[in-house]
């Protein structure tokens, strides 16, 4: 995983990209990496050593799968962190800054929730606008879960709400049209499980 830039009262762009984590990560083993950036005169380097393995008690649970990876970052000085890494998704979960004797302070955090990692999330709802015909917007879609419909105007007004059953195969319906202006609008699709779509669409 490369870092090619960064943000905090500035644009930074990485010219030598700062290699922070290869995977698999395995114990004992150290990856070297050198960088450059615009907010650096001199570049630097960073390090990633796996020091241990084992299991991890936090108030969310306990992981009996664990990694400790030690973290150095060198530019002009040298910052260390160390984080405990989930082997089996690469989720992060605590991590400690020693800190050092002049800039950073001593600080730790951990994750609350752990439902995070390398994993991609799988989309539940496939859509496809087909556009107005006969005053109905027709709309292709194949959704694992119930969807509302809801047809926006293009400054964000509510003109329309539709609900759709699941339908696991890909189906064709219609969206009422009729009695909208002629114009753009948005057709926003939100499933049960939470994940939201939009596309937009002309009404002639």
């Amino acid at each position: 995983m490369d870092k090619v830039g960064s943000w905090t009262t500035s644009q930074v762009s990485y010219s030598d990209y700062q290699r922070e984590y290869v995977f698999p990560l395995q114990l004992g083993t150290t990856n070297l990496d050198t960088w450059a950036n615009t907010s650096s005169t001199f570049g630097g380097t960073y390090s990633i050593t796996c020091i241990g393995s084992g299991s991890l008690n936090l108030p969310v649970g306990t992981f009996n799968d664990v990694l400790l990876v030690r973290v150095k970052g060198y530019d002009i000085l040298t910052i260390v962190q160390y984080l405990w890494v989930d082997a089996t998704n690469g989720a992060p979960l605590p991590i400690y800054f020693p800190g050092d004797d002049f800039f950073i302070p001593e600080a730790a955090a951990y994750a609350v929730n752990t439902a995070i990692g390398i994993e991609e999330n799988v989309q539940t709802t496939e859509l496809r606008l087909h556009g107005v015909v006969n005053d109905e917007l027709l709309v292709s879609y194949a959704s694992l879960t119930p969807l509302t419909l809801y047809v926006r105007s293009a400054t964000g007004q509510l003109v329309r709400t539709v609900e759709w059953p699941a339908s696991p195969t890909p189906s064709t319906r219609g969206v009422d049209a009729a009695g909208l202006a002629s114009g753009v609008y948005i057709l926003q699709v939100q499933g049960a499980d939470g994940t939201v779509q939009a596309a937009k669409f002309y009404k002639p």
